[in-house]
């Protein structure tokens, strides 16, 4: 960037990232942004552009938040595309005006959400945060659920692994390789 104040993490400081590259074809909504970025820190709100819906603006609660989604969804293949995450010159995203009922399907404030994943917005546990994989961890699954069950469940997202977790209570884990 341009000289702005650096993070802990490298990169501008900032509580917005714009996200550019998104499928144009609209499938992609706020709230499925919201689960995507909300993996790195609390999403307060999201910005789908009206008129350019292959860019969004996403507003963390925090620049460390911001700085660890540029560094791992970077680059990301989302339905068939590559995203490409930077930093926004915008220190907040506006919401539209509530009479604007057609731009509000594509904005959406989720700052008193209860689905945020940290605590007082602090993304403590930097070391137990990846960019995604094809690898997926399912748990509490019961005993007797069969592993051919599984396969089964997720056959229509191409498994191509699978193995369960050897630690053994009353509910179980396994990864599943997609």
């Amino acid at each position: 960037g341009g000289g702005g104040a650096r993070g802990a993490l490298g990169g501008e400081v900032g509580c917005v990232v714009l996200v550019s590259n998104l499928p144009a074809d609209g499938r992609v909504k706020p709230d499925h942004l919201f689960n995507l970025f909300g993996c790195y820190g609390n999403v307060l709100r999201v910005k789908v552009l009206f008129k350019k819906q292959s860019t969004a603006l996403i507003q963390f609660q925090t620049p460390t938040g911001a700085q660890l989604a540029r560094r791992f969804l970077n680059r990301t293949e989302l339905h068939g595309t590559q995203l490409d995450v930077r930093a926004s010159k915008h220190q907040s995203v506006a919401l539209p005006k509530e009479e604007d009922s057609d731009a509000a399907a594509f904005n959406k404030d989720f700052a008193s959400s209860k689905l945020h994943r940290f605590k007082q917005g602090l993304t403590n546990n930097l070391k137990n945060i990846y960019g995604p994989t094809r690898v997926l961890h399912v748990s509490n699954v019961s005993l007797e659920t069969k592993e051919s069950q599984l396969i089964e469940l997720f056959r229509p997202y191409g498994v191509v692994g699978f193995e369960w977790l050897k630690k053994m209570t009353e509910k179980r884990m396994a990864f599943v390789a997609l």
